[in-house]
This record gives C-alpha cells, structure tokens and sequence, in this order.
C-alpha cells in the first residue's frame, strides 16, 4: 500500500463556551485536516492546530510544510514502514511540529487501518468516514 497523495482541509467547530488561558481566548477550533490517500483507496486522517502564539504555527504555514516540504517525501512510499516515513517526515524540515505531527497521525491511521477494506469499497451501509456536523464547517483545501 503505496502513499498517492496528500491533502488537508479547514475544520472550524464553534465553541459553546470560549477556552481562555494567559496568552488568548479561543471562541472557535480552526484545525487543519491532513488526509493521506492510498494506491488501495484507503484514507487516514490527522489533524494540526496552529497555535501561533504557542508553537508559532499557522494555518499558512502548517499548509506550506506539508505541500512543499513534506508530501514531496512521501509520495510513491509504503505506509507499513512507519520508522522510515517518520524519518523522512522529521528530516523534511526545522520546526513545523504541528504539520509533521498531523501527517504522521495520518500514516499512522492508514497504517491501522490496512488490512481492512477501504470505506469507499466497503458493503456495510454504515460508514466509518468522517461527515460534518451542522455545528461544524468544512472547507476543502487543494493540495496543490
């Protein structure tokens, strides 16, 4: 099972009640959703937080290391060798802990996933993919 392509999107979930610390007030999540597609159908999800104020990760430039820095990488590479790709993720630049954190959860999530059909093929009628919410938007994003 080959990695063939890597893309993200917005997830922006409204708080009902604002989470406050020293540094800000947050009213609304506003994550980026990494999804790694497979050569077998297969998805795997994960998700980044900018936390500019903490990590000095943005929207912009969790989007940026991945596109540019990290999915060139890992295009074309099995995702059952999970120590190589997290080197190759981790070498792929300084910093960035959020965007390498969000694909390596991803991976991960595929690799788990692996010996089961992909949920785009699968015969139940009940799905495992993710769906929004109505308290919950979704903004697709290109990944190129």
């Amino acid at each position: 099972m080959k990695i063939t392509d890597i893309q993200f999107g917005m997830l922006r979930v409204p708080l009902k009640t604002p989470f406050k610390t020293a540094l800000r007030t947050v009213n609304m999540v506003e994550d980026i959703i990494v999804m790694v597609h497979t050569d077998t159908g297969h998805i795997g999800y994960g998700e980044a937080p900018a936390t500019a104020v903490i990590t000095g990760d943005t929207h912009g430039s969790i989007v940026d290391a991945i596109r540019h820095y990290i999915s060139p990488r890992l295009i074309g590479q099995e995702i059952a060798d999970l120590n190589r790709n997290t080197q190759l993720i981790q070498g792929a630049m300084e910093k960035n802990s959020s965007a390498k954190a969000a694909v390596e959860i991803a991976i991960c999530s595929v690799a788990a996933t692996r010996r089961s059909p992909p949920t785009s093929r699968s015969a139940s009628t009940t799905s495992t993919r993710w769906s929004p919410t109505r308290s919950m938007r979704w903004t697709a994003a290109s990944s190129r």
